[in-house]
């Protein structure tokens, strides 16, 4: 009784248990000696297996004890209810069929002897609590066994339950580490994991709802807990390589742009360009300041080199590009200037018959040819240096070039007299002058 109100964890006075069960003893043994099994009184003290039957009930109620013990708290309850105090309790069940098996085996030595000893009319009755005995101590045994089975099963759900949150917390921490990394293949290598990962994350949600459905819910607080954090750990950390993920293809998105030729003859290409250009300057930027205030170790330095070295890049592109724009709004503004001057002029030659006035527009078109010649000169290199890129001359500045070029060809026709002459004639002289 003693040691079961010790599983219990209940409260007792040892000393008036132990003087109770001496009692119930001399009880117990004055009810044998009164029952219809016993011997009549004057052949109880000469009877030689009257001592082994009181020492086998003795030893049966012992088994009793300790078969109540494996069906009382903690563990009579769900497998996992009170389980940190179940592995006590089973060690002094233990620690109990180990003192039992002694009294066991000492009896079994000793009953063939006592057989022996006992009268015709003793040994049937020796025969039967033994035959008990064995009954009661092999069904304990299995019934120990079992018990202690399941226990060992749960405690290794138990134990790899808590292992596993254990490590998936130090991989989620390194991973989240890895995620402040600019580098691409990290984050390539770190989704790599996280895929594998899930099957170790389901593994531990499967375990703990089995682990919760066998226990009580204020036995599972800490666990709980520890789980519930570890489940929102991995929710972010998977929303986290998500969006690392979308960076990336925008980052490669807006790089193919970069890495795609621009078109020198069209502003608004240039522009666009810039535009894009200064936005990864100021994201490279951003993320080296980020790097700076968070420097850890060697791999960081490289990681800022690698980013200072884009960096620069990007702005060698930019100021490129930017000359590019510049030397395309230049040469438009000339352009513009001078097919307006053009325009102009052959207005003039049309309407005029005043041969002072022709002479002197005349004049001004030999004093300006090296200006034409300058912007045809000008935009073949344009156009070579689109056709370098892959690109095309931007429609409204062909279209520009090629009035330009009407303009000017009906002014040399008027300046050699030609200006009178038919269209088609004219046409193939233009061509002749381009080439």
């Amino acid at each position: 009784m003693s040691s079961e109100l010790k599983v219990q964890q209940i409260s007792h006075d040892t000393n008036l248990i132990e003087h109770l069960t001496e009692q119930f003893e001399k009880i117990r043994s004055r009810l044998y000696e009164l029952s219809k099994d016993s011997l009549p009184r004057n052949k109880l003290s000469s009877e030689p297996g009257t001592d082994l039957v009181r020492k086998v009930n003795r030893v049966r109620e012992g088994i009793a004890v300790t078969a109540r013990h494996l069906h009382s708290p903690p563990l009579s309850g769900a497998d996992y209810q009170n389980f940190p105090q179940q592995e006590s309790a089973l060690q002094q069940i233990s620690e109990t069929i180990a003192e039992l098996k002694q009294r066991v085996d000492k009896i079994e030595k000793s009953r063939e002897g006592w057989m022996k000893a006992s009268s015709p009319e003793m040994a049937p009755q020796l025969r039967r609590v033994i035959d008990k005995l064995r009954e009661e101590w092999s069904q304990l045994n299995r019934n120990f066994g079992d018990r202690h089975g399941k226990w060992i099963r749960c405690n290794e759900t138990w134990r790899s339950l808590n292992a596993d949150c254990k490590t998936m917390n130090e991989w989620i921490t390194a991973a989240e580490e890895l995620l402040s990394s600019p580098s691409k293949q990290r984050h390539v290598d770190l989704e790599k994991q996280a895929t594998m990962k899930h099957r170790t994350m389901n593994s531990i949600f499967s375990r703990f709802y089995e682990v919760s459905l066998g226990s009580s819910k204020n036995g599972m607080s800490g666990l709980e807990k520890n789980v519930s954090s570890l489940r929102t750990r991995w929710k972010a950390l998977l929303a986290s390589l998500q969006a690392a993920k979308e960076r990336a293809c925008h980052a490669e998105d807006e790089q193919s742009k970069l890495d795609s030729p621009v078109n020198p003859s069209e502003k608004a290409s240039l522009l666009t360009r810039i535009k894009l250009l200064k936005d990864r300057e100021e994201e490279l930027g951003h993320a080296l300041r980020n790097m700076d205030l968070a420097r850890s170790g060697p791999d960081q330095a490289l990681n800022m080199a690698a980013v200072d070295k884009a960096l620069s890049s990007l702005t060698e592109q930019r100021e490129s590009v930017e000359g590019k724009l510049t030397s395309l709004e230049k040469y438009t503004a000339r352009l513009d200037a001078v097919a307006d001057w053009l325009s102009s002029t052959r207005e003039k030659l049309s309407g005029s018959a005043d041969g002072e006035a022709v002479s002197a527009v005349l004049a001004e078109v030999n004093d300006r040819e090296t200006d034409v010649k300058e912007v045809l000169g000008n935009f073949t290199n344009l156009e070579k240096e689109c056709q370098v890129a892959t690109q095309i001359v931007s429609p409204q500045l062909q279209e520009k070039v090629k009035k330009l070029r009407e303009d000017w060809q009906y002014i040399k026709n008027y300046q050699s007299g030609t200006g009178n002459l038919p269209s088609s004639f004219l046409k193939s002289a233009g061509e002749f002058a381009e080439n």
